[in-house]
């Protein structure tokens, strides 16, 4: 007797259900994409107890014949795709043609539609069996109701988190659509009363401020750009906006919201001079995109996806994004720092000038800072923190630099600000000067766990990328005989503890992300400290040092290198403005 049988119909549901339906999320998600696939302008959801006992979706779309209504409850039956090659040009929201008959083997499911110049349609499903169907009179488009889901699957209701987490996942959803969906009038009601709605106008900045508040959309910047026909658009938070969590980060493909790891990563990178560590953006994106570029067909609830050029794709997201901070942060200081009417310390400066007269690369204990060249007024280039905009007041508890000009108090955090800039120098070093190596007169004897030791010789010539020399010298453990010439021989244990932890954390990992995690390291330990006191010309050269970096904002981990009072804020916190 074959061992091997068929599965019915049913049972085929079932097992379809449990991959496409798992909760309420996923049923108002899916009958959510038909709506929109089907031009709808106007989309309603009404829920009951969280949708465990009633999902009702009505929309104006087009709709469907009775004959493609009764199809619908049929499995991989669908409008939207015809042939193979459909799969590599996926321009809806929906193609498998799985939601319908899923959802429907899994509660009472009732369709009415009706297309125009038509008559409505009624088919109810019980279970996955059809119980009736019939004429109806209604409006163009589609009305589902589904009632007690999962009712006759009682070992998949252990899986439904609490009614108000249900419900917050619903209400995210229908945001993130109205988002990809400005266009669309929504309106989701929960046990009768209005919970979101939107207008539809097409406004996405008014669908931003509905979601998210005043006070958080004006800390958004609009984004926009191509690269090799693929359009980027969308908001991302300044510097001064961030969250506890990536859950704020939402990802739309030609409208259809996604998630990708590659993406997520290149946005996190992107905000880490900006950010403090462990803290995330809020990012909107929407990648416009020729379908053949990408692969929506990964996953049954199409959530996750690939990109022909992930690499690249992400690489320039990255680089978009940290422009359009940059910029903007440029945009905020250059209106601030106007030419003084306070005269500034010309003694001082020039002071600060002979001071940092010295030999290039030399190491000043003084302040513990290398001074790798000569300071140059800027006098007709762009400049956003010049020294000779700012006049120097004095040190605030060893830790904080005070300067003034016409526009308020500026207040430096002189630990972060040295951070940034030795950060920059060695991130320099690091990737232009690595082969500058020293030779140590005793090697160092480095001895691993087998598992560690193989892995850290796998990544021996990224290691040696950064000017580290590793030698075999039994098997389990290294000789280390160079090291790089920049590096304090005080810093070594430290760097180089640091340096293989992140390689055994990271396992997979580019040479860029260990020179930045190195350059952050050394910057950190060999910076100015808070509680010391720096004389005047220590911190004219520290500004002025901070002036020539890339980005003087933040130190590397996404702390302000400092913060501006302006005088109208000063008076009303003295109350002399109301």
């Amino acid at each position: 007797m074959s061992q091997i049988i068929k599965l019915s119909e049913h049972l085929s549901n079932l097992i379809a259900a449990g991959e496409v339906v798992e909760n309420p999320y996923s049923v108002v998600k899916e009958l959510i994409e038909n709506s929109l696939d089907a031009a709808s302008t106007y989309v309603e959801i009404n829920l009951l107890e969280s949708g465990m006992k009633k999902i009702e979706v009505i929309d104006n779309g087009f709709g469907m014949t009775k004959e493609d209504a009764q199809m619908a409850f049929l499995r991989h039956a669908t409008s939207k795709i015809k042939t193979e090659f459909d799969l590599y040009r996926i321009s809806s929201l929906g193609f498998r043609g799985e939601a319908i008959p899923s959802i429907a083997s899994v509660s009472e499911f009732i369709l009415r539609t009706k297309k125009m110049n038509d008559e409505g349609y009624q088919i109810i499903y019980k279970a996955g069996k059809k119980v009736s169907e019939q004429a109806v009179a209604m409006n163009k488009g589609t009305h589902i109701i589904i009632n007690n889901l999962f009712y006759n699957t009682p070992a998949r209701l252990k899986y439904i988190k609490s009614l108000s987490t249900e419900l917050t996942n619903v209400i995210n959803l229908i945001e993130k659509e109205a988002l990809s969906h400005p266009e669309v009038f929504f309106k989701l009601m929960h046990d009768g009363k209005v919970i979101f709605q939107t207008n539809g106008s097409g406004d996405i900045k008014a669908v931003l401020n509905q979601i998210y508040g005043l006070d958080v959309f004006k800390h958004l910047l609009a984004i926009e750009a191509s690269f090799d026909n693929i359009n980027l658009s969308g908001f991302i938070s300044d510097n001064n906006l961030y969250k506890s969590r990536n859950s704020f980060l939402t990802l739309f493909v030609n409208k259809r919201l996604v998630r990708s790891k590659e993406i997520f990563m290149a946005i996190t990178e992107a905000y880490q001079d900006f950010i403090p560590a462990s803290r995330y953006p809020l990012v909107v994106l929407n990648i416009k995109i020729d379908p053949m570029l990408f692969d929506v067909n990964v996953s049954p609830a199409k959530t996750e996806i690939k990109f022909a050029n992930e690499k690249a794709l992400s690489g320039f997201i990255s680089k978009v994004i940290k422009e359009t901070i940059t910029q903007s942060l440029k945009k905020v200081f250059s209106e601030v720092n106007k030419p003084n009417v306070l005269e500034y310390q010309k003694s001082d400066f020039k002071e600060a000038l002979v001071e940092k007269e010295k030999p290039k690369e030399t190491f000043d204990k003084n302040y513990n800072l290398f001074t790798y060249e000569s300071p140059v007024v800027k006098e007709d280039s762009e400049v956003y923190l010049a020294v000779d905009n700012i006049s120097y007041i004095g040190q605030y508890m060893g830790t904080y630099l005070l300067f003034q000009n016409e526009s308020g108090l500026i207040l430096f955090d002189q630990h972060a600000v040295a951070e940034r800039i030795k950060y920059e120098y060695y991130l320099k070093k690091l990737a232009t000067d690595n082969q500058l190596r020293q030779e140590l007169l005793i090697p160092l004897n480095l001895e691993f766990p087998a598992s560690q030791f193989h892995l850290i010789k796998e990544q021996s010539n990224k290691i040696q990328e950064l000017g580290f020399v590793f030698e075999e010298s039994g098997p389990k453990s290294f000789f280390l005989r160079e090291v790089p010439l920049y590096l304090l021989h005080e810093d070594l244990d430290e760097t180089l503890e640091r340096l293989i932890n992140f390689i055994l954390r990271q396992k997979d990992f580019k040479i860029t992300d260990i020179i930045d995690e190195t350059a952050k390291l050394i910057s950190c330990k060999n910076s100015v400290k808070a509680n010391k006191f720096l004389s005047n010309t220590e911190a004219l050269c520290l500004i002025e040092d901070l002036n020539k970096c890339e980005t003087p904002y933040f130190c590397p981990h996404g702390r302000p290198t400092y913060i501006r009072l302006t005088q109208n804020e000063i008076e009303k916190l003295f109350k002399r403005l109301v």
